[in-house]
């Protein structure tokens, strides 16, 4: 079983772990509230993990077993365009993007499936969901 928490935790550990080097970070807010109070410097190259929605798959359920539901995990992302050549800031943006993505797949204790993408640009950021679903268990008792 995997309880919603663990989920999300673990996504973004992956992220932290494989990418923070490179200055990405988890932001500090919840995820419906990231990037409305953070500075420019964090929230650039910021993220945040969401588990908006849960789903019964409609098996029976016993609480022995608990119950199998299907989890939408959001992965929201920030990147900061530069002032001079916007075209190639939006294309490094995208190559971050890919790679997000790639690290989320990567991660091998859970079954995720890549549901897409959305992006737009607004004064001079990028901002970016990737959509994500996973089958699991979680307890009834």
């Amino acid at each position: 079983m995997i309880e919603l928490h663990t989920l999300r935790q673990t996504v973004a550990a992956a992220i932290t772990a494989a990418m923070g080097s490179a200055g990405w970070r988890e932001s500090p807010q919840a995820p419906g509230s990231f990037g409305a109070r953070e500075s420019a410097q964090r929230l650039h190259q910021g993220f945040s993990v969401f588990v908006p929605s849960s789903a019964d798959r409609g098996e029976r359920q016993r609480t022995s077993d608990g119950a199998l539901i299907e989890t939408r995990i959001v992965v929201s992302w920030r990147y900061q365009l530069a002032t001079g050549d916007q075209v190639a800031s939006f294309d490094t943006a995208l190559e971050a993007e890919a790679d997000l993505r790639k690290v989320v797949r990567g991660i091998d204790t859970l079954q995720l499936r890549y549901a897409g993408s959305e992006r737009s640009t607004a004064e001079g950021w990028v901002s970016g969901e990737m959509i994500w679903t996973t089958l699991h268990r979680v307890a009834l008792a």
